[in-house]
Formats: structure tokens, sequence, C-alpha cells
């Protein structure tokens, strides 16, 4: 069983515009995206900035209520704030910037402490000093020392507050964790330290995780499986190695184009020109079709729909 899916997630924001904020519209953040998660697997989601990476992590947690689509999480379907707890029971989240994750007026030890005093993570309340055992545990599995928890967040540098924020989530012993950009805020040196930390932790314990990043480098490293996004769709998934080695989407071709390294050996289109579309406009076709070197009349009359195509799946008329 996935530990969590999605049918046609779909996340709109509504925005007001105007000297008097009177014009309503709306941001199309997901489009129908429908992705899911296997046991001890590692989904990376790349793509550009506004994309729809960050949003289907936060859709997905719950931090952002979904606007249709169906979201599961082991078996149970997701339906509004009541089911926050059985979220959190199986999917936790590092983010992006650990300093502003962390509370400045608590301690390291106090943060850790708190997921586990807020909510029982396994339906039963634990003692005081079984907590407390359990908050020593973290901080070794993460590479921290107990003496350090009982300092505060800015004594830290930046590569350990993410270990911290790390340790925030392992310590609900999720199945799950989304790691939003984790690295992209860190020297390359740590970046290194944090991604070995992560896989370790995932050999000894079997944890799952969302990759999001736009580093495709190290999203190929980290990953088992790949979803390329673009305006708030998947246009491509499918294994690691499949969706580098042979990418199938022409926004999919473009994205490695630019990291030549990953695959020298390719002959691939040509770097893509123009400007991603507004997501305020309601698109009727293709939302890559603007920038795609490959379109045809077609393209810009119906959206393609995500199909099978060998090991992966892809979202275009001409493939």
């Amino acid at each position: 069983m996935n530990i969590w899916e999605t049918e046609n997630l779909t996340k709109h924001f509504t925005v007001r515009r105007g000297l008097l904020k009177q014009h309503q519209q709306v941001v199309h953040a997901l489009n129908g995206v429908s992705l899911h998660q296997g046991v001890g697997e590692t989904l990376g989601l790349v793509g550009e900035s506004g994309c729809g990476k960050s949003t289907f992590g936060r859709t997905l947690m719950g931090l952002y209520p979904k606007s249709s689509g169906r979201v599961l999480v082991a078996g149970r379907e997701i339906t509004g704030p009541a089911d926050t707890d059985h979220v959190l029971s199986h999917i936790q989240m590092v983010f992006q910037d650990p300093y502003a994750s962390l509370n400045p007026r608590m301690t390291v030890r106090q943060s850790l402490l708190e997921p586990l005093t807020v909510r029982a993570t396994t339906g039963t309340s634990l003692s005081e000093t079984a907590k407390q055992a359990k908050v020593d545990d973290i901080l070794e599995q993460v590479g921290l020392s107990k003496a350090q928890g009982e300092r505060y967040p800015h004594e830290f540098s930046g590569g350990q507050r993410q270990r911290i924020g790390i340790g925030r989530a392992l310590i609900s012993s999720p199945q799950c964790i989304i790691c939003d950009e984790p690295i992209s805020a860190l020297d390359v040196s740590i970046q290194v330290q944090i991604v070995s930390l992560l896989e370790r932790l995932q050999a000894e314990q079997g944890i799952s995780y969302v990759f999001i990043s736009h580093d495709l480098n190290m999203v190929r490293y980290v990953s088992q499986r790949i979803a390329v996004m673009y305006l708030g769709g998947v246009v491509e998934e499918g294994p690691t190695q499949a969706v580098y080695e042979t990418p199938l989407h022409p926004y999919t071709q473009a994205l490695i184009k630019l990291n030549a390294p990953l695959a020298p050996h390719m002959t691939i289109g040509p770097v893509l020109t123009g400007e991603v579309p507004s997501p305020l406009a309601d698109l009727r076709g293709c939302p890559f079709a603007s920038r795609c070197p490959e379109k045809i009349a077609q393209c810009e009359e119906a959206k393609p729909p995500l199909v099978v195509r060998g090991e992966q799946k892809v979202a275009c008329w001409r493939r």
C-alpha cells in the first residue's frame, strides 16, 4: 500500500488586485496532480520556481486546504482539519529555511519535545522520562549532542539548524518526510553532509522522502523516481534513470540540457526561450505550448493528458 496518494489534486488561491482590492483573480497553483509515494522510496519533484512543487508539499501536508481532488494518507481520505493528526502521524516536513521553522524562544530540546507534548505519536501518552530519552536519541541520530539540546537556534550554524529540523520531523516517527528545498540555503560541503544524513536515516529506518528541489544533479543522486512539474501540473514522471537518460517531454529535455554533464551523449532540442505563462491565466491548451519548439495546432486547443509510455508517463500530444 502507498504511504500517500493524490488524485487530480487542485489548489487555487484567490487574490485581490486594484487600488481598493476590488478585483478578484484566481491563481492556479496546482492543476490536477496525481502522484503516489512508495514505502522506502525517494520521490523527486523538480521544475522551475513557481511550478507548484512547494505548494504540492504543503497541500499534501494539509498546510494549505485543497481546492478539489483527493488526498489519501495510509488508505484514509483526508477531508479537512479533523484529519490533521492522522496526516502528521505519517508525514512530516523539513523546510528550506531551518531558522524560520524553529521557535527562537525555545531551546532545541523544547522544540523537539513539543510534538510529543501536543499529541501522542503512538496513541498513548509517553512519560516525561520516555520523552526526554526519545529526544536524546533523536539528537544522537542527527549528529548533535545532549548538551546542544539546551541551546537556542541562533547559537547554531545553518547546517546544524537543518539537522534540528530533520530531528523535529523524525521524532514523530513518520513514514514519509517532505524535504522542501532542504539544502538550497546551505554551503556545498554542508549540503553533502545533510544528504548523507538523510540517506543514512532512510537505510536504517526505511523512511520515504519527497525531495523537492530545482537542483537536478542532487535530485538524480537521491531519488528513485522523479516527477517533473510545470505551471502546476506534472508533465513527466518515471524512474530516475529513465527520465534522465531518455526524457520524453520537451520541457524535461530542456531542463536536462541545462545540466548537460548529466547526460553528455544526448542530442536534444534548443534551450527554452520565452516566459512561463501567468498562473492567473485560464489556459485552454497545453501550458507549455507558448515555449515549446515542437508545438502543433492541437497543443493550443486542448491540454494533453498524462499517459503511460513504457516506464514513464508524459503529457504531450507528440509523444
